[in-house]
């Protein structure tokens, strides 16, 4: 009697088409994820603008410096207010101090000293407003469509 080596035709044609049903169903799962990484992306420069903001108002309080340019991490940051500027006719504004590398800043044009920041290559956006001197500076939740 000869011993059995190898699988038979049976046993190949129920693996693959275990495996075909397993990526039916993982597959959309897999590629809906892209929304979901350009939000994570999103929420992730607005953590860095908040964490900037708040860098430098706690330089602002400690060196008693509300206004004038400071210098965070080798860059030139304009304060306003004792926060960093939003306005991009400014250099050294909140962009500039949070180092986002993979966003665009742009005036918002219809909002006085905003920054509208986009995900580059994509339409995921949130807002920076400039401090004023009563009201600490404003951020927008992340806009991903």
């Amino acid at each position: 009697m000869r011993k059995q080596t190898g699988f038979t035709m049976i046993e190949l044609v129920m693996v693959i088409a275990i495996l075909g049903t397993l990526a039916a169903f993982a597959l959309p799962k897999f590629a809906d994820l892209s929304g979901t990484a350009k939000t994570a992306a999103s929420n992730g420069g607005l953590a860095a603008i908040r964490s900037a903001s708040a860098i430098a108002h706690a330089y602002s309080l400690a060196t008693s410096t509300s206004s004038g340019n400071i210098t965070m991490d080798n860059v030139s940051v304009t304060l306003v207010n004792s926060y960093p500027s939003g306005d991009n006719a400014d250099t050294g504004t909140i962009c500039d101090a949070a180092d986002l590398s993979g966003f665009t800043c742009a005036d918002d044009n219809a909002n006085p000293a905003t920054t509208t920041i986009t995900l580059t290559g994509t339409t995921c956006t949130f807002k920076y407003k400039e401090a004023t001197s009563s009201v600490a500076p404003v951020f927008t939740a992340v806009a991903c469509p």
